[in-house]
């Protein structure tokens, strides 16, 4: 029932689901599950990024949306998925499988080469600091000049802590998530809103330091990117589902936009409680990144004020359709 509730990532809903409710039963999914989860995600982020780069965010900056391209890696996906599709239990043949996954790896890697980076996801991100600053400088690629562009401005450019992800995360929400469904709705940090999404799980990453604002936000993302094609060839363990204790689980599972959390209640063998806690609520919580990465911004009308909004909330990518209201103090 769940990809029938959320048309935006339906298989990470699916998976968190899943997860949530297999700890709550003590259970644990077979390898070649797993492995089949771990690439139907890394698939969806593929596609949701993509969309992120080539549909939504030309519009903004004045330029035409990369809709053959997008349709091209689209109609990609879809074949390979529908070979993957076709099997009941795929995953019982190992070989075949894998096959299936490879292939759809290349696919992307050549399509992100061609289309995105102008080189190989391996070389692009094996650049060093000065030959990544000069391709982004020098606009080698539609999406290099965005970038540029992007970087260019400060907006964005607050102090909100980045969200850790997996076993660390749950086991510090978990009793407030419990406790009540008003967390879901202003999920905190250790009593502060917190960033999830690509720029929060990239702040290790020594390129994330040449760039700031919703170019770092834009940066992550290709940084995240070109790792995908290697996700779904090796499609490793990448879930910590957590057991409270019988008939209680929770599941973290990394989305496009940032990390979601399902927490699931089992009595009687039936599900009583499904509380899910999603990147938006993060990203949008009243006193969050969206909130404090507007304050100070230069308005000179409001013209100005919505396309800074709808600038950053590109950046942030929430799960919902967004509708810029200006109001006057």
């Amino acid at each position: 029932m769940v990809p029938l509730l959320f048309s935006v990532c339906a298989r990470a809903q699916v998976v968190a689901a899943a997860l949530a409710s297999e700890a709550a039963r003590g259970e644990r999914a077979e390898p070649g599950l797993a492995r089949l989860r771990s690439r139907m995600v890394a698939a969806e982020r593929l596609h949701e990024t993509l969309w992120h780069l080539l549909l939504d965010l030309p519009p903004l900056l004045g330029e035409a949306p990369q809709h053959e391209e997008f349709v091209a890696m689209r109609r990609r996906l879809a074949r390979i998925a529908g070979r993957i599709g076709a099997r009941a239990r795929w995953w019982d043949d190992e070989e075949d499988g894998d096959r299936c996954w490879c292939d759809l790896a290349d696919e992307a890697q050549e399509f992100l080469a061609r289309a995105v980076y102008g080189m190989d996801c391996d070389v692009w991100l094996s650049l060093a600091e000065d030959d990544f600053m000069g391709w982004k400088d020098r606009g080698a690629t539609p999406t290099a000049a965005r970038l540029a562009r992007l970087c260019a401005t400060d907006l964005g450019d607050d102090e909100t802590p980045a969200l850790p992800a997996g076993a660390e995360l749950l086991e510090a929400i978990a009793p407030a998530l419990e406790a009540s469904g008003e967390f879901a709705r202003l999920p905190s940090w250790k009593g502060a809103p917190a960033e999830t999404g690509a720029w929060a799980r990239q702040t290790e990453d020594p390129r994330m330091r040449l760039v700031r604002g919703i170019g770092a936000r834009m940066l992550a993302r290709l940084i995240e990117m070109a790792r995908l094609p290697r996700r779904l060839r090796d499609a490793g363990a990448s879930f910590s589902p957590m057991s409270l204790r019988p008939g209680v689980g929770l599941a973290a599972v990394e989305t496009a936009r940032g990390t979601l959390v399902h927490a699931v209640t089992i009595e009687e063998g039936k599900l009583a409680r499904l509380r899910i806690v999603a990147p938006t609520e993060w990203n949008f919580h009243p006193e969050g990144a969206f909130a404090r990465g507007l304050v100070g911004v230069a308005a000179r009308d409001e013209a100005q004020v919505a396309r800074a909004a709808a600038m950053l909330a590109h950046a942030l990518d929430p799960c919902v359709a967004v509708a810029i209201r200006v109001e006057h103090a």
